[in-house]
């Protein structure tokens, strides 16, 4: 039986931003579970994020949003199954 916040570490966590890295990398060093990272393609300056490339060296599914909410991204997000979603600004 988890106590007190233990339970934190079993949650499938979202992460949804426009280009903050700092948070999700202290999100993963909190030990939260981080099963996939939506970044918005209008913040993202160069042809790879530095949240891609993050995401990539962690083995984080990682999702470019580019057109909004649609069936590709309900697809991707309904596939991995999150428990609870945090956006960031």
């Amino acid at each position: 039986m988890l106590k007190g916040w233990d339970f934190i570490s079993e949650l499938r966590v979202i992460y949804i931003t426009i280009n903050s890295i700092n948070v999700l990398d202290s999100l993963i060093d909190s030990s939260i579970n981080i099963v996939g990272v939506i970044e918005n393609s209008k913040y993202v300056n160069n042809v790879s994020s530095k949240i891609e490339e993050y995401c990539y060296m962690n083995e984080i599914p990682y999702y470019l949003m580019n057109e909004g909410c649609n069936d590709s991204i309900v697809d991707w997000l309904t596939n991995l199954k999150p428990d609870l979603i945090v956006v960031n600004q």
